[in-house]
């Protein structure tokens, strides 16, 4: 996998959150399988949303030219992101299990992002070998 097939693999995950964020901020169920937790208005998921949205076109961008220190960094922060979200959906929320689900989801992809993007990090040369092999 290239660095530019997993960034635009990251940018897309990103897009689908977002819709996933957008449709439960404009539906707000407060009952049945896609239930948000009271603790999240819909104010917060269509925020979330929106951020995710941007983060995905960012990404898209950005893998025009795929750097080995921006694929750390994203495994880095997709990691983290994935650990805050593990220890989310562990906590008693009162959320539809719909919605549980979808997070759980989003944990795994995160993950498996993360080691996607640390691995082909590792594969790509850095400058100073490059320049070093001349």
């Amino acid at each position: 996998m290239t660095a530019r097939v997993i960034l635009r693999t990251d940018a897309l995950f990103e897009v689908i959150l977002a819709a996933c964020c957008l449709a439960l901020a404009v539906t707000a169920p407060r009952s049945g399988l896609w239930r948000l937790p009271d603790s999240v208005p819909p104010a917060v998921a269509g925020g979330a949303g929106l951020t995710f949205l941007a983060a995905g076109a960012l990404l898209w961008r950005l893998s025009r030219r795929p750097g080995r220190r921006l694929l750390f960094a994203l495994a880095a922060a997709n990691a983290a992101t994935a650990v805050v979200a593990g220890v989310w959906w562990g906590a008693p929320v009162d959320a539809g299990s719909g919605t549980r689900l979808l997070l759980a989801a989003s944990v795994a992809g995160l993950a498996a992002l993360a080691v996607s993007q640390a691995t082909v990090a590792f594969r790509q040369p850095t400058r100073f070998h490059r320049a070093a092999s001349r």
